[in-house]
């Protein structure tokens, strides 16, 4: 009997992930696309957000009123991008690795261009836009409009958090249960995992979108695929933070901006894929 090769083992191995991804996927209608796929160049888990309407906004804020929104299918990163897998980015690139913020408080693990081995699940941070979108166009993606990642995280039932109406600090990364380390594995906190199969998009990081600020949402009416402005000077973040408590930052339709070239060690990115 021969011994199996490296790279079978590690094939065996990534079926063995798949068939354990898919076990957990939350979304099990048939569709003729695959439910769960994984990018080639990253690695990154993707799952599949149907085309159709959704509703966008809650309401409760004045830029978040609630309106009828179609988006294209999309496949959406199941986790937000972490260190490793930045890792191999920047060695594949020559980008600058992110081992500095821009406050004295925000610390990256990062040393030079590497970090310790137990921060490698962690979301990337001390990234800014640029850095962000650089990295999803080498992934062969793009970062989420505000519309996709809203779509993605409140699932097919709309809910005001990923994981329902009533909020739950003990189901996502926040200043009340962050213990010593900011931020978690992206992997962490299951019970907040969206109705879709994302996880972590309430809570450990902000993530940036795509979209420039400045757009407001339609009184009535219905948009397609809104992509915000064509120009400004601020970019969309969503998702709230572990430096937060405050459980109206956690909802699915809060709104936030950021100065495009911010370096901080509470925001990363996730990345998505169009299928046009």
């Amino acid at each position: 009997m021969t011994k199996r090769s490296t790279k079978e083992q590690r094939s065996i191995e990534l079926e063995r992930l798949l068939a354990e991804l898919r076990r957990r996927s939350l979304y099990t209608q048939k569709h003729s696309l695959p439910p769960l796929v994984v990018n080639n160049v990253d690695a990154s888990p993707m799952v599949l957000v149907p085309g159709g309407k959704f509703e966008m906004g809650d309401g409760l804020d004045e830029d978040c009123g609630k309106h009828s929104v179609y988006l294209d299918s999309y496949y959406i990163g199941m986790y937000m991008v972490t260190n490793r897998q930045y890792k191999v980015f920047i060695d594949a690139t020559g980008h600058r690795a992110p081992s500095q913020g821009a406050w004295i408080d925000a610390v990256s693990v990062w040393q030079g261009d590497t970090f310790p081995e137990e921060f490698a699940t962690h979301p990337v941070v001390c990234v800014n836009w640029d850095d962000a979108k650089t990295y999803a166009e080498w992934a062969g993606c793009m970062l989420p409009t505000e519309a996709q990642w809203e779509k993605a995280a409140k699932g097919l039932q709309g809910y005001l958090y990923p994981w329902g109406d009533d909020w739950d600090e003990d189901k996502c990364r926040n200043r009340s249960n962050r213990l010593q380390d900011p931020t978690s594995e992206v992997y962490g906190y299951p019970d907040g995992v969206s109705g879709y199969g994302t996880w972590n998009q309430s809570g450990n990081v902000y993530e940036w979108c795509a979209d420039w600020y400045g757009e407001r949402y339609p009184e009535t009416g219905s948009r397609e695929n809104p992509e915000g402005p064509d120009e400004g000077s601020l970019r969309h973040e969503r998702g709230s933070c572990w430096r937060y408590s405050d459980s109206l930052s956690f909802r699915c339709s809060k709104r936030s901006f950021c100065v495009p070239g911010a370096l901080n060690d509470f925001r990363g990115f996730r990345i998505v894929k169009r299928l046009s």
